[in-house]
């Protein structure tokens, strides 16, 4: 009976030690651990006007600084961004074309999703996430010298969004024949704040974002500045409708029973 037991608990072990080494040498467990690919996170620091973000690939975490997050804002008073990829490996930014920007929905929010998008649906030009912009003036990605590896996007404080947008940009570096699936990713997401409700020059241009109208703007008329032009845009409509308006005047001193 103890014989038996022994064999029996001998048997056990080696089926134990096969099994450890067949799953240790099936590619199919390689490929459900390189599948879930890598990501860094990248540290972005807001200072005057612009939000530096840097990407750098290290095998332990960097600690974040005070100040820092790992996304960026943009907005009329920081209105520019940069992305710096790591130096040391091959990475390369996206979007790949200077004037895009990555947008897609929150549970498809990958930068190879958008380098790989032949049909637009996960880029955007970045004029459209302006206004009164065209051909001439539209911002776009800058390049500084090859090897800092920074891209820079500034834009313009008069042609902010009527309302908040995002997007995204990044550095990713593909996996190689070897390494299927292996992708390494810094994704940088991007808010763009809705420009204040203000008015310039005896025109009031209306925002809806969610901090556009903590001011109420006035306006004045008087005999030099005496008509306003009020600008809704394609977000928005006048209120009340234009049906409804009416310019009324009195037609001598006694304005109690005008």
């Amino acid at each position: 009976m103890e014989r038996t037991t022994a064999i029996s608990n001998k048997f056990r072990a080696a089926a134990g030690l096969l099994a450890a080494v067949l799953f240790m040498s099936s590619p199919s467990g390689v490929r459900g651990r390189a599948a879930a690919g890598n990501k860094i996170t990248p540290n972005c620091m807001a200072s005057e006007n612009i939000t530096a973000c840097v990407c750098k690939e290290s095998e332990t975490p960097s600690i974040r600084k005070d100040g820092q997050s790992d996304s960026a804002t943009l907005s009329e008073s920081i209105n520019s961004v940069t992305i710096q990829c790591p130096t040391t490996s091959d990475f390369k930014f996206v979007p790949s074309t200077l004037t895009e920007v990555c947008t897609a929905e929150e549970t498809n929010i990958t930068l190879k999703t958008c380098e790989g998008d032949n049909n637009n649906k996960n880029k955007s030009p970045i004029t459209a996430f302006l206004v009164d912009v065209d051909g001439n003036n539209a911002p776009k990605w800058t390049v500084a010298p090859p090897e800092s590896k920074t891209h820079s996007l500034t834009l313009p404080a008069e042609n902010f969004p009527r309302v908040d947008k995002k997007f995204f940009a990044g550095c990713l570096k593909t996996s190689s024949r070897r390494q299927t699936n292996v992708d390494v990713e810094c994704l940088v997401k991007v808010d763009v704040k809705a420009r204040t409700s203000a008015v310039r020059d005896g025109v009031l241009i209306c925002a809806y974002g969610d901090k556009s109208n903590t001011s109420v703007p006035e306006v004045t008329l008087n005999a030099e500045n005496n008509s306003l032009t009020i600008q809704c845009g394609e977000e928005g409509e006048m209120q009340p409708a234009p049906k409804y308006l009416t310019a009324y005047h009195c037609t001598d001193t006694n304005i109690e029973n005008c």
